[in-house]
């Protein structure tokens, strides 16, 4: 009988789905928005109705407040510029 892998702590879980997450971005996603003539891309996410594609785009330990907007801008010179908008409901200012 074969013995059971070894099963990775979260830290080593982690470790592993950031510099696949890393890769992807650096590679993959400058490619495919290349190749498919898109300067930028948004992925909009409400409360608990997360995209499917979301998670595969953040880091594993990332909290997802109550609205997430993911951008992702071509430079134009071949590079990506993603930024992150998180929402968490509360309103700033004077009321």
């Amino acid at each position: 009988m074969r013995p059971c892998p070894r099963v990775f702590t979260m830290r080593e879980r982690n470790s592993i789905i950031y510099q696949s997450l890393e890769e992807r971005l650096q590679t993959i996603l400058p490619a495919a928005m290349a190749e498919n003539d898109i300067d930028m891309w948004l992925i909009i996410c409400q409360e608990d109705n997360l995209d499917p594609v979301f998670r595969t785009m953040i880091p594993m330990v990332t909290w997802c407040p109550i609205l997430q907007i993911l951008v992702f801008s071509n430079t134009g010179n071949g590079d990506i510029q993603g930024i992150k908008i998180p929402n968490n409901g509360r309103r700033s200012g004077a009321s």
